[in-house]
Formats: C-alpha cells, sequence, structure tokens
C-alpha cells in the first residue's frame, strides 16, 4: 500500500471514529437489552473475588466472558452507566480499527471503514451480545495481524498462543471463524506447511480450554430447566428477503435501514465489477471464502439454539463487512474516488444523527423515571423487576427492558429476580442454583405476577405505561414511592 493510500485511510479512519462517537455524546442509557446484566456480571465479579459472595463461583475458563473483566474494571474507576457507555464504545472503536488495519494488510479500500461502521450498530448490538461484539474486534485484529506474519519461531507460536486465548475469551463464535479464516489464508500461502503447523500448535491452548470447559458446560446447561432446541422461526424465502436483511443490519426501527444492505450490496457488486472489467483478482479470495461459509451458516443455521438467540441472524452485517473486505480494492484519487468516500461518510453520518435523535427521545420517553427510581432506591435490597411495556417505538428487539432490574444490583448492591448467574455460560455463576420459591421469568411475563410472588420482595421496579401504573398499587398491594415517568419504584406489601 502506497503512502498516499496509507494516510487516506488514517483520515478516513478517524473521521469514521468521530462519528461514530456522536450517538455516545447524547443520551446515558444506552438501548442494549442484556447490558444491564453484563453490568450485574461485572458486579458479582468484583463482589467474588474480593470474598462477598460465598454463593457464586468464577468460571475461569468459560470462554465469552471477556467483557465482563472489562466492565469490571472499568466499574472500578467510574459510575455504571459511565462505564458502560466507554465499554461499549471502547469495543466499537477496537472494530473500527481493526477493519481498518485488515483493510491495510489486505489492500482494500479505505472506504470500507465508514460502510463497516454503519453495519456495526445492528441486531447483536441493540441485543447487548457485547461477547460476540468483542469477537469480531479481536477477528479482525488476529486476522489482520496474521496477513502480516513474517517470521515463525517458539516465541512467534507463544504469542500466537496467547491471541487464540484472547479470541476464544472474547467469543467462541468468533474463535472458530477465526480459525477458519487463517486456516484459508495458509492454504494460500507459499509457505503453507509453515503456517499450518504454527496455526494448529498455537491452538492447542484453546482446544484444551475448550474441552475441559464444554462437558461442565453441557451437564449444567441439562438440569437448567432450560429450553435447548433448535429452532428455525424464519424459513430462507424470509432469509433472502431485503427487509429480513435491513432488520439483520440494524436493531433501529427506520425506513433508513433498507438502505444500509442497499448500500453493501451495491458496493460489493461495484468492486467486483471492477476486477472483472480490469482482468484483477478481487482484493482477498480466503476473506471471500469465509463470507460464503458464514453466508451458507447464516441461510442454513437456526434462529435460536442452547438458549442462544440470534443464532443466525447476527452474522449478516459482518457478512457484508467480509464481502466488502474482500471485493473493493482501492480507486485512484479523482473525483470519482473522492465520491465514492464523500457518499460513504454522508451515509454514516446520516446514520449516526438517526441513532442520536433514537437514543435521545428514548431515554427522554422509555428511559424516563429508572434514574430517580434507582436513586430512591435503598441499597441491598431484594428488587422485583415487571416490564409491562415488551416494545420499542425506537428500536426493534423483543422485551428490550426486560433486564433493566439489574441495574438495581449495580447500582445499590440488590438482588434481583432475573440474574444471569443462572446461566451456565456466564462467568459469575451460582455455586448452587437457589431455590425461587416465586415464578420464574416474571420479568418477561409480567402479566402473571400475583401477590405471594411480591411478598418475597421489598420492593418492585415497574417499567409500564401510566395506566397500568395505577391499577398496580390496589392489585399487587404495592406502595408507591416514586410517582413520576415510565420506570417507578414501589415497596412491596405482604400477602393477604
Amino acid at each position: 500500500m502506497d503512502i498516499p493510500v496509507k494516510k487516506e485511510l488514517f483520515a478516513v479512519t478517524m473521521i469514521t471514529i468521530v462519528m461514530i462517537a456522536i450517538p455516545f455524546v447524547f443520551t446515558d442509557w444506552l438501548p442494549m437489552t442484556d447490558l444491564p446484566q453484563h453490568l450485574s456480571q461485572a458486579h458479582y465479579l468484583s463482589r467474588v473475588l474480593s470474598g462477598n459472595q460465598p454463593d457464586m463461583t468464577v468460571n475461569w475458563l468459560a470462554p465469552n466472558t471477556m467483557t465482563t473483566w472489562l466492565l469490571a474494571c472499568m466499574l472500578y474507576v467510574l459510575p455504571p452507566l459511565a462505564a458502560a457507555k466507554t465499554a461499549v464504545f471502547g469495543l466499537l472503536l477496537m472494530s473500527v480499527l481493526g477493519v481498518a488495519l485488515l483493510a491495510r494488510n489486505t489492500g482494500a479500500s479505505p472506504v470500507i471503514v465508514p460502510l463497516a461502521a454503519t453495519l456495526l450498530f445492528n441486531q447483536s448490538f441493540y441485543w447487548g451480545l457485547l461477547p460476540f461484539i468483542s469477537g469480531f474486534a479481536a477477528f479482525a485484529f488476529l486476522v489482520a495481524g496474521w496477513i502480516s506474519l513474517a517470521s515463525y519461531s517458539w516465541r512467534v507460536v507463544v504469542l500466537w498462543s496467547l491471541f487464540f486465548l484472547l479470541i476464544f475469551f472474547c467469543h467462541i463464535f468468533w474463535f472458530v471463524a477465526a480459525m477458519t479464516a487463517l486456516l484459508l489464508l495458509a492454504l494460500v500461502s507459499p509457505d503453507r506447511n509453515t503456517r499450518l503447523r504454527t496455526l494448529f500448535v498455537s491452538a492447542l491452548p484453546v482446544i484444551v480450554c475448550a474441552l475441559i470447559w464444554y462437558p461442565s458446560l453441557r451437564n449444567n446447561w441439562t438440569n437448567s430447566g432450560f429450553d435447548l432446541a433448535p429452532y428455525w422461526l424464519f424459513p430462507l424465502t424470509v432469509r433472502l428477503r431485503l427487509d429480513y436483511a435491513a432488520f439483520a443490519s440494524s436493531g433501529l426501527i427506520s425506513n433508513f435501514n433498507l438502505l444500509l444492505p442497499l448500500t453493501s450490496i451495491a458496493f460489493i457488486l461495484y468492486g467486483t465489477g471492477r476486477a472483472y472489467v480490469n482482468g484483477s483478482r478481487m482484493v482477498s479470495l480466503p476473506l471471500l471464502a469465509l463470507a460464503t461459509i458464514l453466508l451458507v451458516a447464516y441461510l442454513s443455521m437456526p434462529d435460536k439454539y442452547n438458549n442462544t438467540i440470534l443464532f443466525a441472524v447476527r452474522w449478516l452485517p459482518y457478512i457484508f463487512i467480509l464481502f466488502l473486505l474482500g471485493s473493493l480494492a482501492p480507486v485512484k484519487a479523482s473525483m470519482w474516488g473522492m465520491g465514492v468516500n464523500l457518499l460513504a461518510f454522508a451515509i454514516l453520518g446520516s446514520y449516526m444523527t438517526l441513532i442520536a435523535v433514537a437514543w435521545n427521545r428514548m431515554e427522554n420517553e422509555e428511559f424516563s423515571g429508572l434514574l430517580q427510581a434507582l436513586d430512591k432506591l435503598p441499597p441491598k435490597q431484594k428488587v422485583m423487576g415487571l416490564d409491562y411495556i415488551r416494545e420499542s417505538k425506537y428500536v426493534n428487539t423483543e422485551t428490550p427492558f426486560a433486564t433493566g432490574v439489574a441495574y438495581a444490583e449495580t447500582f445499590k448492591d440488590g438482588e434481583a429476580n432475573l440474574i444471569f448467574a443462572e446461566h451456565a455460560s456466564s462467568l459469575v455463576t451460582y455455586k448452587k442454583t437457589p431455590e425461587r420459591p416465586y415464578q420464574r421469568h416474571l420479568s418477561y411475563y409480567s402479566q402473571l405476577v400475583n401477590r405471594r410472588d411480591v411478598s418475597f420482595f421489598d420492593y418492585v421496579l415497574v417499567n409500564a405505561d401510566a395506566v397500568t401504573h395505577d391499577q398496580l398499587a390496589v392489585s399487587l398491594g404495592i406502595t408507591p414511592v416514586t410517582h413520576q415517568g415510565r420506570w417507578r419504584l414501589y415497596e412491596a406489601g405482604r400477602p393477604d
């Protein structure tokens, strides 16, 4: 890559980073469904390590846990909302830098960086799947580093073993994707045999960790009571539709979403067409091969499996990114090349502005009253969370507020009725899952709650409309502590 292209890539990357920061400036409550539970995990991690939570343990070899360590570090120096914003933005920042480094090392066009940034705000983001998001960032750096690998020694093997462990602890799915990508790159390399040996020897520590961890996970899942069966909710005909691609590429409710897959497809076709007309090879055949493999997986895998949501759809935005990286070579400096960059920045800037407005409105409307309720909540209380509003006007995820009660754990060291420590795949889990004398999953099915359920708690944190709030005090025998906003705090009563 020549110097002008390197300078262009640097400038494009810096502008992209500034643009993706815009939504974070205008909101405190990030609209990510599982974010409260990830903060809760980080909170309990600190308690376990300090010896203050003897009923829980740390699963040191469990994958998909690196973001919990990150959030725990953030919580040491920042309040919960600032810690969450810093960690999430940091993951997006690393993803952008990873894509930029991949573009640099493959010779792909710098315009990919802003195009990829639009695709990072996808369904996985709005569901709050932080480990999966961190896994992509680690994947991008890992593959970029493998492309530039020039020497082989035992030090290189040790270093790559650490890299593989890092991506394993970020997300095991991305470890599998990275191994596939590195294998494809090794097969087309002049020093194929050496690279293959380096790859498999370096991956041995991860294989050992996985072999130790997986049997215990299966045993815990089998006895967990969760539904582990695979479900195909969307057939192939739906997954091939443009509107479904728009849904996968963005969790925001907006007509703008259609522009994201359309733009990606247009640029991919543009890059493919240029290669055909110029009689040149695509930028990276291994990345295109990996994108194709993941595309087949997206079209064929179940939508839910082993209690894991978005099992198939989570891959589509990253499939677009890989196709862009593999097909789009830089254009020479010209008015046309400048126009391509401006178009990508216009799309990114418009989308970030739209997101900033949506997040700000969501905070003022759909998170209204939450901070006041948490302020009024005394420390170390048992808190039941009830969510009567199962949809958002701005975010296209199911039950986007159901895990909000977990904020009581992080803010006030409380104990909630919904906690990810019951999930065997979490970093922090119960040594023995406690008995629940109340109905489970009431945060998701709040209409089933009764006075007996409420009696096991000190307070109730409720997300509901004004009419429902007016009825709850009588129907559940609870006393309002706060009186404004969608989120309100109640003191629990006792059964009749």
